[in-house]
């Protein structure tokens, strides 16, 4: 187990459930935002060039943590289609009243299914290199007559990726409930754990593809794995699995440098599944 101080990383599982998430493409959001008259107005405000591959835009919010794994998308409100293309641009999302943990903004990529781990940005994030809110500016609408407005957010639409493959090694452990990467800033260290990038790997399987959206900068990306989601609350109750480290030196951990806009392939490494059980 990893001792480290952990708040913001009470938010790991939260995060990992969203990144297991799939939406169908073939569903439509209706979400109209003219006349209204209960939820969220704002502005997105965009940094960099609009990357080619963006087929749409939308902003998102939810106020039920963790999703219902077997109905991920009932935890989601999506708004109408967001303009491409624009510096900034004001939204309104309708919301009945609640407390709404995440607001956030997703992209589509061209002739691709949402996925929850294109979450670009959210309102109020602990870190602004991290998509990870922060649960004491959470947006309350407080009645179905409110429209909370300065629900701002800032997009960055410069970041770029890694991507790879993880080798798990050894029998997989039935209490074993969940199994994730976290992309965590080079140098790092125990006291700052904020992960800059998340991704969520399958149960069960010999071998699995993963790809993070991280913003431009270096970082290092650890396996990590928990018995499930609910219990966890820091790096505490979490177990390391693996480690990327240097090619051709194992005893060092490799620095994976993302350039803005690409994507940093031939990350690979091992999961060793009986690090959970000792």
């Amino acid at each position: 187990m990893i001792d480290g101080r952990g708040r913001e990383l009470a938010w790991l599982g939260l995060v990992l459930t969203l990144l297991a998430c799939d939406v169908d493409q073939g569903l439509k959001f209706e979400n109209p935002s003219e006349n209204l008259k209960h939820g969220i107005r704002g502005r997105l405000v965009f940094s960099g060039a609009w990357p080619e591959h963006v087929s749409e835009l939308r902003v998102v919010a939810t106020s039920n943590f963790p999703p219902d794994p077997s109905d991920p998308l009932q935890a989601f409100v999506f708004s109408d289609p967001v303009r491409l293309g624009v510096r900034a641009v004001d939204y309104g999302l309708a919301l009945a009243p609640a407390t709404y943990q995440i607001v956030g903004v997703i992209f589509r990529e061209q002739n691709q299914p949402w996925e929850i781990s294109n979450l670009l940005a959210v309102h109020k994030p602990l870190d602004p290199c991290t998509i990870l809110p922060d649960l004491n500016q959470a947006v309350v609408v407080p009645s179905d007559t409110s429209v909370v407005t300065g629900v701002d957010i800032f997009v960055d639409l410069t970041k770029g990726s890694f991507s790879g493959t993880v080798r798990f090694i050894g029998e997989w452990p039935e209490s074993l409930g969940f199994v994730g990467m976290v992309a965590l800033r080079s140098p790092f260290s125990f006291a700052n754990l904020i992960p800059c990038g998340l991704a969520i790997l399958p149960i069960g399987a010999e071998e699995a593809s993963y790809r993070i959206l991280v913003p431009a900068d270096d970082y290092v990306t650890l396996v990590v794995a928990g018995s499930d989601l609910s219990s966890i609350t820091s790096f505490q109750d979490l177990k390391i699995l693996g480690t990327y480290f240097t090619p051709g030196d194992s005893s060092r951990p490799g620095v994976i440098s993302v350039q803005p806009y690409e994507n940093e392939t031939g990350i690979n490494l091992n999961a060793n599944l009986e690090l959970f059980s000792n």
